[in-house]
């Protein structure tokens, strides 16, 4: 593979790695977020309602306890109409709670308070019943006294229960989603962690596999300028240094059959020159001797 082809691999697959980490982050933040805002959501939604269905249930058992002490009876048909409509408040909220909650746990505490609602609102009913008597106050506070009272507390004992219920609730979706969210972080981490990694050995591999061949070629060439012609050169790639290295060792290749031709030429010339009468020699440009016959190298004490 060529470099440009091996850089753009390398690229493209750390480019690739980090889009991964960047698109399994941000799925896993969103679902995170998704539960967080689910958890705040719902249970801000909860607490309101459970909140209001006892300052209901607190506002029926005040209107109850208030009524034998109307004497008209226009005031006590109001109060009758108002614990109606504190009664169909109370059951449109008690509807959107029943549906929210889904846990068998939670329907258990609702049906409790819906059986502690029913009983207590019976009680009342009779209550009111009786405030509307003639001469019937006294029966109406003993009725107020001795049943509803009790059944009041334990619709709101029941009440309260659903709220704690809530809460534990509102607490494990709490660590559910920090667990999640802290699971969601170790993962970015561990991508991040894996794509620096991954980005490192690619590009060590890269510049390994372009400098170990340029480092081969450069000592190489060194043993060249120093004399060494018979180097091996241990490059076989199919790359450009590959093809630079294929070049060298057909140069070195050249200068090897040069230098034979040059020296079978100069034992050419040696012989001829042996074999000349006198004296023969050749000097170069500059007046040295650079070759001359073996008769003319005793004479003068040349070796």
């Amino acid at each position: 593979m060529k470099i440009g082809a091996r850089l753009i691999t390398g690229f493209v697959l750390i480019l690739t790695l980090t889009v991964i980490s960047i698109i399994v982050g941000t799925y896993e933040m969103s679902q995170t977020d998704k539960r967080f805002y689910s958890v705040i959501t719902v249970s801000s939604a909860q607490d309101e309602l459970t909140h209001e269905m006892l300052v209901l249930r607190l506002e029926e058992a005040s209107i109850i306890r208030s009524m034998p002490l109307l004497e008209d009876n226009s005031d006590k048909l109001y109060a009758k109409n108002r614990i109606k409509e504190v009664r169909n408040q109370y059951d449109s909220d008690f509807d959107k709670v029943n549906a929210i909650i889904s846990t068998d746990e939670g329907k258990a505490i609702l049906a409790k308070i819906s059986d502690a609602c029913e009983k207590t609102r019976e009680i009342n009913d009779k209550a009111i019943e009786f405030a509307f008597g003639p001469n019937m106050r006294s029966e109406t506070i003993n009725i107020i006294l001795n049943e509803s009272n009790p059944a009041m507390e334990k619709w709101q004992t029941a009440l309260l229960e659903l709220n704690q219920y809530e809460t534990n609730k509102n607490y494990l979706q709490y660590g559910k989603s920090l667990q999640s969210y802290t699971s969601t972080r170790k993962i970015i981490y561990a991508l991040g962690g894996a794509s620096i990694l991954f980005s490192l050995l690619i590009s060590f591999a890269i510049t390994r596999s372009i400098t170990k061949p340029l480092d081969m070629l450069e000592k190489a060439a060194s043993k060249a300028a120093l004399g060494d012609l018979a180097i091996e050169i241990p490059v076989d790639n199919k790359d450009e240094i590959g093809k630079l290295a294929k070049s060298f060792k057909k140069m070195l290749h050249q200068i090897r059959e040069l230098l034979s031709q040059v020296t079978e030429r100069n034992r050419e010339l040696i012989g001829i020159l042996d074999h000349l009468p006198g004296y023969a020699f050749i000097k170069n440009s500059e007046g040295f001797y650079i070759m001359a016959s073996k008769e003319f190298c005793d004479a003068v004490g040349l070796v």
